[in-house]
């Protein structure tokens, strides 16, 4: 006696529905979300909100996310603080829950991580550790949150 038994599959006549069958099907189209579009900055606005929405299902407490909310937004723009209060906010003209209700306050969000980082004195990160002999400054930068390019 065989261990499997040989089924033959029914034959689908497309004839018998009245249409073809497509070929078609369904699949994941990954697509950049609106407020990242409208963000001249380009910085991940999805994942440091998250972050923050979602602390304590990642296990972190609110000074954590609010941190790494921090390194996010500063991997891209240096003055989260600054542009949180000079950005006229095109993310949050996109944003899809202004249809719902209203946008995510994306530009107080912004602002409020920029002056936790200051209070807490957070650093920048830096992208790589090559150090130059030039120096340069940032005419308005406020020097708590300069970051220095040469060491003195």
């Amino acid at each position: 006696m065989p261990l499997f038994k040989q089924d033959k599959k029914p034959v689908i006549n497309p004839a018998s529905f009245g249409a073809e069958i497509s070929s078609l099907r369904p699949g994941n189209v990954v697509k950049t979300p609106p407020c990242n579009v409208g963000c001249p900055s380009e910085i991940d606005i999805r994942g440091w909100v998250t972050t923050i929405a979602q602390a304590e299902e990642y296990g972190q407490t609110h000074e954590e996310a609010y941190e790494s909310a921090w390194r996010t937004i500063t991997d891209r723009s240096p003055f989260p603080a600054v542009c949180g209060r000079v950005c006229p906010h095109p993310c949050e003209d996109a944003c899809n829950r202004k249809d719902k209700d209203s946008a995510v306050a994306i530009n107080a969000l912004e602002r409020f991580v920029g002056d936790f980082g200051i209070e807490r004195g957070l650093s920048l990160g830096r992208l790589t550790e090559a150090t130059y002999p030039e120096r340069v400054a940032v005419v308005g930068a406020d020097q708590r949150s300069a970051h220095p390019v040469a060491a003195d």
